[in-house]
């Protein structure tokens, strides 16, 4: 992948602009790259973002780049963006979903462990949000892994 400095110079809101029909950003097609220096660039650009940014910049269904990490369990790329903004995971898109949901849905178990820590105990115990969460951990034959979470953090 190219390096970001050059077009950033020209453009300072080029980290910001979405580029896709389905307004994804710079940020969210380098994260879910297959590519191998896929993260070196990511780290390049999350230096010219705020942590602000990672919140408001969204795809056309309202899904922050931590999502596009999550789908393909890129675990360096979720952590340098929750390093960044730890309210990432937290932040729901268009139906309600947490990036801890779309872990639990495609089986990443340690990207649901990871995020299970991190994600607020208002949308874990949310009746629709934790309920949906506990069907897909459920699907994923991570179930325990909800429960002894609860255990953990709430007695």
């Amino acid at each position: 992948m190219a390096s970001s400095s050059n077009e950033n110079e020209r453009d300072p809101d080029a980290v910001r602009t979405h580029i896709t029909p389905t307004l994804q950003t710079a940020l969210a097609i380098a994260i879910s790259s297959g590519s191998a220096g896929r993260n070196r660039f990511v780290r390049e650009l999350l230096e010219k973002m705020t942590p602000q940014d990672l919140v408001v910049v969204v795809d056309n269904h309202g899904r922050t780049a931590l999502f596009e990490a999550v789908w393909i369990d890129n675990m360096e790329g979720a952590k340098m963006l929750v390093s960044k903004n730890s309210e990432l995971p937290n932040v729901v898109d268009e139906s309600g979903m947490t990036p801890l949901h779309s872990a639990a849905m495609f089986g990443f178990r340690e990207m649901v462990l990871y995020l299970m820590e991190l994600t607020s105990e208002d949308i874990l115990l949310d009746d629709d949000a934790g309920a949906y969460l506990l069907c897909l951990l459920t699907r994923s034959e991570m179930y325990g892994e909800y429960f002894f979470l609860f255990f953990d953090r709430l007695w």
